[in-house]
């Protein structure tokens, strides 16, 4: 009796530790590391916009339009009666829409726009690791 009460307390107490590390690892960011991810985001903006060669009044429109596409989106993730799925659809409708709007605004230059972005994910994905 008393190694199966020690082996179920060994088993409580091995459970509890590893939640608890996963818990850890799984903290949001503090408002430093907000604010400096913000920062990063609009300096790969401004590098991918001056990639492109937009003008001043092509990156107020994609500016507009990339604010316009993410409150869309927070709309659609704090909506509680959407299920996953849906969300990740109406989502997806969303980027596909603002995509459109940026290749109405940018023309010709999109496609330098977009290549840019793509480098600065990669290079952001291979920092994280």
């Amino acid at each position: 009796m008393k190694k199966v009460l020690f082996i179920l307390c060994s088993l409580f107490v091995f459970a509890t530790v590893t939640n608890a590390q996963t818990a850890d690892e799984q903290k949001a960011p503090t408002k430093e590391e907000k604010q400096k991810m913000k920062e990063k985001q609009e300096a790969d903006y401004a590098a991918a916009f001056k990639t492109a060669g937009l003008t001043d009044e092509q990156i107020k429109q994609v500016k507009a339009a990339m604010q316009e596409a993410s409150e869309k989106g927070k709309e659609i993730k704090k909506d509680a009666s959407l299920s996953d799925d849906e969300k990740k659809s109406k989502l997806k409708e969303i980027s596909d829409a603002k995509n459109a709007k940026l290749k109405e605004i940018m023309g010709d230059k999109y496609k330098a726009y977009a290549a840019e972005r793509k480098k600065q994910k990669e290079a952001g994905n291979a920092n994280d690791n």
